[in-house]
């Protein structure tokens, strides 16, 4: 479920790439994107509210307890003095991982545009393909690593990631392009499929208290 989760942050991503193909990518029409995002989003959140709240909640409200803002302070400065040399590897990790996603897909369309010169609709159907990639690979590479490892599949996702990179780059046309971004996307998100397990897997342990999550 960690790389299902996570790839929902990839999913949006292909959705807003297939309203822009829709609309026809014009300089304006990224109202249209926006105005479709902000729809869906109102539209997850009353979906939201047909939902039961999690049983820690429930659990906490039928006990009374009540989280304050000291409580949270004090829960977050404990967290610190105790947790401060994992905090710092967490910021560093993170800080990379979000390097390593950002900067592999954030300007491929822009890439695909000038210097592939493709038109706007090849790149933007490029950019699909992408992060269909990156929603595949996450999925894929979550459920391995119940038997890889977290850390191996991270590692291994990370390093073949790197040796594509030529591949990635070098080849000229639409649909060359779209393959090489997608396995690029499915290594790099199939690396950060991991993620999300990792946290949980840090709360459960006890690393870090729940209200400050």
């Amino acid at each position: 479920m960690s790389g299902v989760l996570q790839q929902g942050y990839s999913f949006g991503y292909v959705l807003a790439a297939i309203v822009n193909l829709a609309v026809g990518g014009e300089t304006d029409t990224w109202k249209t994107v926006f105005w479709a995002g902000a729809g869906l989003s109102f539209g997850a959140g009353l979906l939201r509210c047909c939902f039961p709240e999690s049983k820690q909640f429930r659990e906490a409200k039928a006990a009374g307890k009540r989280i304050t803002a000291a409580d949270f302070w004090t829960e977050t400065k404990d967290m610190l003095a105790n947790e401060w040399r994992l905090s710092i590897y967490c910021i560093i990790l993170m800080s990379w991982f979000n390097y390593y996603s950002h900067t592999s897909q954030d300007s491929y369309t822009t890439f695909c545009l000038t210097e592939k010169e493709l038109p706007n609709a090849g790149a933007t159907r490029a950019s699909i393909l992408m992060k269909t990639g990156a929603v595949v690979g996450g999925t894929i590479m979550g459920y391995l690593s119940q038997w890889l490892g977290r850390r191996r599949t991270i590692i291994g996702a990370a390093l073949i990631s790197g040796a594509i990179i030529p591949a990635w780059i070098l080849p000229e046309g639409e649909r060359a392009l779209s393959v090489t971004g997608f396995f690029m996307q499915f290594f790099v998100q199939g690396a950060w499929g991991v993620i999300p397990s990792k946290h949980l897997l840090l709360i459960m342990q006890g690393n870090y208290p729940l209200t400050v999550v």
